[in-house]
């Protein structure tokens, strides 16, 4: 294996960001509340995220109880979402001992407060250290035009689908393409999957509109853009490819439907002649 893909593979495993809000108190080791985060975060979490790629749960009760949830990037498999799980899960306990704190990875992110946060969405967005090594391009205000094009059309289709998810890319003629993914979690609203992935773009197009490339993360919503293809292609367009095979289906079923009335209308044609030349030799 080469040393580029060795970099590449450990950066996948190592945290984007780490948020701990100290504001909202510590734990102790081998507290009630630490004990139940462990339940949540390498049990219930660890285990069941991979199947859907998403998942809200709670342990404990009173002010133990422990609320959680894990978020896979929607275009990793099922093996990738569950090791990023299990390793977000290990280092966000290793890192902090708040009881309110955020990890980020490439392909995955895990939440856990004291309180329900699921649906009430409250964006704080965070800017990894990647964007920092970032280079920036010769020709910004291309980049800018094609950056605004292709994250007003992600951001207006993916509040909108049952996975919250959208990518997709833009013609940026110096360099060939701009790509561009947004995500939000699964329990908050469209409406709020769409004001946080606005408010998270408009810090996204502040901080790195300039640059090579560049991400903003937050818990509820996601924000990224390349000048290559980050993301596994088959997930690109996953929307408009079904509303296409939709309307192909309709199209089709409407033109068997035609051919069938025009073959009825022959066949009734033909009886009719038949019929006639009957009765004028009779």
């Amino acid at each position: 294996m080469s040393t580029s893909s060795c970099d590449s593979e450990a950066s996948i495993y190592n945290p984007l960001d780490l948020l701990c809000r100290p504001e909202n108190g510590n734990y102790t080791f081998g507290s009630p509340f630490r004990n139940n985060l462990e339940q949540l975060l390498l049990g219930n979490l660890a285990s069941d995220t991979a199947k859907k790629g998403f998942l809200s749960s709670s342990t404990g009760d009173g002010t133990d109880e422990v609320f959680g949830q894990a978020l896979c990037r929607r275009d990793v498999n099922r093996s990738a979402c569950g090791d990023c799980v299990r390793i977000a899960s290990q280092e966000i306990m290793n890192k902090c001992n708040k009881k309110d704190a955020d990890i980020w990875y490439e392909f995955c992110q895990i939440s856990y407060s004291y309180s329900n946060f699921f649906s009430a969405m409250n964006y704080q967005g965070q800017y990894p250290d990647s964007n920092n090594q970032k280079q920036d391009v010769s020709n910004p205000e291309e980049l800018s035009s094609a950056l605004n094009k292709l994250m007003d059309g992600l951001i207006s289709e993916a509040p909108w689908a049952s996975s919250m998810f959208a990518v997709g890319s833009s013609n940026f003629p110096s360099q060939g393409h701009v790509y561009g993914l947004v995500q939000c979690t699964r329990e908050i609203s469209g409406g709020d999957c769409n004001t946080c992935l606005v408010s998270a773009w408009g810090d996204l197009r502040t901080c790195c509109s300039p640059h090579q490339g560049g991400t903003v993360v937050s818990r509820y919503c996601n924000v990224r853009f390349e000048l290559y293809r980050f993301y596994n292609q088959h997930s690109e367009g996953l929307g408009k490819k079904r509303i296409i095979l939709l309307v192909i289906c309709i199209l089709a079923g409407a033109l068997l439907a035609s051919l069938g009335v025009w073959v009825a209308r022959r066949r009734w044609k033909r009886r009719m002649t038949r019929g006639m030349s009957n009765k004028l030799v009779s």
